[in-house]
């Protein structure tokens, strides 16, 4: 140091340097936290539709459940009646 605390030109530099430094590995941290909450976000979505995936499988199921004995009972019911009415004649 110079007189009145003043910093040498060579000091200057060191402190500059050192900034430099500092504001890439700043930079670097930024990019790789970025990186880091992309891919969190990315998960989060396909966990999500996944999810909704199967919830849409599952209300599917259900529907099909309902559906088909109900269609059955139709049928059956269509068949008794095309079967008396063929018996009458």
């Amino acid at each position: 140091m110079g007189l009145f605390g003043k910093k040498q030109p060579a000091e200057m530099d060191n402190d500059q340097s050192e900034d430099g430094e500092l504001l890439d590995q700043l930079d670097a941290l930024q990019e790789t936290t970025q990186q880091v909450e992309a891919e969190k976000e990315a998960k989060r979505l396909a966990r999500e539709e996944r999810k909704f995936l199967k919830d849409l499988e599952k209300k599917r199921k259900q529907k099909e459940k309902l559906v088909a004995p109900f269609l059955l009972i139709v049928t059956i019911l269509i068949s008794w009646l095309l079967w008396t009415l063929s018996q009458r004649s």
